[in-house]
Order: structure tokens, then sequence, then C-alpha cells
């Protein structure tokens, strides 16, 4: 049978180190959450539903462990590997002006010299638009059938101490990282054509993001939406908004669920979560 995919992940390996830290930990740093709420453990656990979360000691490179457990007991050759891409958003060390994915290679060099080596930030989707890369290499034949590719994942919050008084994003995330070995096949199945349903120009004004929930939202009440896929440009600067398709999908469930949102609960992760997950949209 054909595979769906012209990519197959066929092995994993990850950092299982770490000590566990609870809340208290960002208590009396002068962090405020918006509305002036002073960073508590029970105010942390309140809004975004966290306890504790894993970090990695000072002195290890995270990814590195990850890329090595990997080598260690997948069994996969190295000599195969052809390309090798640090995806990464923080990084492992942000005194290290990098590149990241020159630590993994160390690990290889002697097995697989020619192979093309480098760090790729793209935010919180970072493996995702590492694997498309992988993807168009492999259906423009730059990676043949058999050929490996090694995606290193590693994020090292607590070295990078992003924990500024107005900026709590950073609270919900532990350390961690992982390696992930992706086979280049040589046949994919034949996609089915596609229908386009509906399409839509809209007039954007000051909130693009506004304007598209709007739209989303009209559809939305016809049938529901199966996910949001935003193309936000990013070769342009003004367009390099972080998580656009999440914040549609925000203002799209406040004009679907208006007394909800006015109940304020959309402004707090922990139950807005909840709700996103036990309600289709």
């Amino acid at each position: 049978m054909a595979k769906d995919s012209i990519l197959e992940i066929i092995a994993q390996g990850a950092w299982n180190g770490g000590t566990p830290v609870d809340n208290a930990v960002y208590e009396n740093r002068g962090m405020v959450f918006k509305g002036g709420i002073p960073v508590t453990a029970q105010t942390i656990e309140d809004r975004i539903g966290v306890r504790r979360r894993i970090t990695a000691p000072p002195d290890q490179r995270i990814g590195i462990l990850a890329f090595r457990d990997l080598l260690e007991h997948s069994g996969i050759d190295p000599t195969r590997i052809r390309v090798i891409i640090a995806a990464s958003n923080v990084g492992e060390d942000i005194r290290d002006s990098g590149p990241f994915s020159r630590y993994s290679f160390d690990l290889v060099r002697k097995s697989c010299p020619g192979a093309l080596v480098f760090d790729l930030y793209a935010g919180c989707p970072g493996f995702n638009v590492a694997v498309e890369t992988l993807f168009l290499l492999s259906v423009s034949g730059f990676l043949a059938p058999g050929d490996l590719s090694i995606i290193v994942g590693a994020e090292n919050i607590h070295r990078a101490q992003p924990f500024k008084p107005l900026d709590t994003s950073n609270l919900i995330f532990g350390d961690d990282a992982a390696a992930t070995a992706l086979e280049t096949g040589d046949h994919i199945r034949k996609a089915e054509r596609g229908e386009i349903l509906a399409a839509s120009r809209v007039e954007t004004g000051d909130n693009f993001v506004v304007a598209i929930a709007e739209k989303l939202a009209e559809w939305a009440r016809v049938e529901s939406v199966d996910g949001i896929i935003v193309d936000n440009q990013m070769g342009k600067v003004q367009c390099r908004i972080p998580a656009t398709a999440a914040r549609v999908q925000h203002a799209m469930a406040e004009r679907l669920f208006p007394k909800e949102a006015a109940s304020g609960l959309f402004q707090n992760f922990r139950p807005a979560l909840d709700f996103y997950d036990s309600h289709e949209m």
C-alpha cells in the first residue's frame, strides 16, 4: 500500500531529566498579570492551570541529550542522515549566538560530513515548519528515498529567564527537548481533489484578526469549523504576529458565544481551554 506521505517518522529520542519546580519560584519577582493581579502560586494555577513544570540544569544542552538518546536507542544509521534542523524558539542558551544545530551535528559529523545543517526559528509551530521544510526538500528531489532527516527541538526557558514584570506568557512552560528522525520515501498515495466551499475577501482595517474572525463566525453558524490555518506572510515584518490562528479562534469564539464572552470566561486561560475542549465551533 502506498504511504499517505513521502515523509515518515521512524524514531524519536527525548531528554528526560530536570527538576520539578512549583509555582512558588515565580512569587516575589514583581510580576503581574493583566489587570494588576500579582503573580503568586495560586493565581498562576487559577489563571493557567499549571501547578509545576520541569527545569533543566544550567550546565546541560538538553537538545544534545535528546539527540544522543535517539542515536543510542533507535538503531538508525547516522550515515544516512542528510539534514539536521534545530527547531527552536528561545533556544538552549540566549547568550549563545548559535547556530545551535552545530552541537547536534558534532555527534554525527564523522558519519555524515556532507549533511545540510541549520537552525530554524518559527515560534510555537517550529516543529511543524521544520517538517514542512523537509517535505518540500523530499518532493523536490533534494532528499532521496531512504534519506534520513533529524529535527532537534529544545527549549530552555529557565536558562533564558524571560520573566519580566509584565511578561507572564512564559510561566506556562517548562524546559524540554526531543529529537525526531524522519525518512523520505518514494511513493505517496494520490490525494483526492479538494473543494472550496466558500471564499471571501474582507477589508481588515486596523485589526485584521477581528475582521477574519467575524467572517469565520458567519460560516461557523452554518457549519462547524474543523481547523484554522493562517498564512501570515512571514516575509513581511508587519505580519509577524505570534499565534495568529489562536488569536483568530479566540476572537471567533467571542462572537459565537457572546454570553460567555460577556462573563469574562475567555479572559482566563484555564476556563477558556476547558470551554474549547467541550464545545464545537
